[in-house]
C-alpha cells in the first residue's frame, strides 16, 4: 500500500511530542526584551535576553509574575 507524502509527513509531525515548559515558583528564567528585538533597535551581537529573574507566582495557566533576584517584583505579568 502506497502512501501520499503529505500523509507520511502528517503522521511524523503528529508523532512528535512537544514537551511544555513547566515553570514553578522559585525557578529562574530569562526575560526576552521584545521592544529591542525589532530591526534597528539593537546591534548585531547584542543579547536580547536579560538577567535571570525569579518566578514570584502564577497569574494564570501560562502567565506569571517575576521578580529580580534582590526581591523587587515587576509590575507586569509575563507570558510563558
Amino acid at each position: 500500500m502506497l502512501f501520499d507524502e503529505n500523509v507520511i509527513m502528517k503522521r511524523w509531525f503528529d508523532a512528535q511530542k512537544a514537551t511544555p515548559n513547566i515553570f514553578q515558583e522559585g525557578g529562574l528564567v530569562l526575560k526576552w526584551e521584545v521592544e529591542r528585538s525589532k530591526v534597528g533597535k539593537h546591534k548585531k551581537f547584542e543579547s536580547l535576553w536579560f538577567s535571570p529573574y525569579l518566578i514570584a507566582g502564577h497569574v494564570g495557566k501560562y502567565a506569571f509574575k517575576i521578580a529580580k533576584l534582590n526581591g523587587w517584583e515587576l509590575l507586569i505579568s509575563i507570558n510563558g
